[in-house]
């Protein structure tokens, strides 16, 4: 059983930049902190979700270095 939450908690740290983005992109849009015709605004939600995503790969590539969790 601690082995799983132990696995579950990693999980969880290595998907949080990526959820973090997701919420900074909902709280952008749910604030009315921008609008549809915001110009770039395409461009800076691909951008905001490509930072999540990357940071959530470049944090499981440390993790997990060797095909095993340091």
């Amino acid at each position: 059983m601690a082995r799983w939450f132990g696995s579950l908690l990693l999980w969880l740290l290595i998907a949080a930049p990526w959820g973090a983005s997701l919420y900074a992109h909902f709280w952008l849009a749910a604030g009315e902190l921008w609008s549809a015709e915001q110009p770039y605004r395409q461009l800076t939600s691909v951008l905001i979700l490509a930072i999540g995503m990357c940071a959530s790969f470049a944090l499981y590539c440390a993790l997990f270095r060797g095909g095993r969790p340091r």
